[in-house]
């Protein structure tokens, strides 16, 4: 498979609005659910992890310009296990969005995510004391690095 097909195929799965299906108002079949996840998986199978990441991370910075855009980016990638592999930059991938989503207007949709995806992340990454068993107080909006990392997108944007 070439890079190419690994683009493709990550138009294909995060394409997907998987915000209407979470909410009832775009279900997809049990079938379509399994191409999906088969697709996933032939990913999986067919490319390093370290090209996966790069492409999905290329695909949310260039094609997840909305709020919601990113919200459903996140949804898709803790369903498609991303949160289960060594994040490069793990502070960087994860603030961006922090940055881009207002967590306290959109708490009931994604403030449970993008927490445990960021303590999930970070704890694979070998990041100390987040984990929950470690420190069942940690909040990634309270992290002194997350909080440097989102100044930085904050500074980027108004350049």
């Amino acid at each position: 498979m070439s890079n190419i097909d690994l683009e493709n195929k990550t138009n294909v799965l995060f394409g997907r609005d998987f915000l209407s299906e979470l909410d009832g108002s775009n279900d997809i079949s049990a079938e379509k659910e399994k191409e999906y996840d088969l697709l996933v998986k032939e990913l999986y199978e067919n490319f390093e992890w370290k090209d996966i990441f790069k492409c999905w991370n290329n695909y949310l910075h260039e094609k997840c310009l909305s709020e919601r855009d990113c919200m459903n980016f996140a949804n898709l990638f803790w369903a498609y296990e991303g949160h289960k592999q060594v994040i490069p930059n793990p502070y960087e991938f994860l603030s961006y969005f922090y940055y881009k989503i207002d967590v306290d207007k959109n708490w009931e949709i994604i403030r449970d995510l993008l927490d445990g995806m960021a303590v999930e992340i970070l704890h694979t990454a070998g990041v100390p004391n987040v984990y929950y068993d470690e420190n069942p107080h940690y909040s990634p909006n309270e992290d002194p690095k997350m909080i440097k990392e989102i100044a930085k997108w904050k500074e980027k944007a108004h350049k």
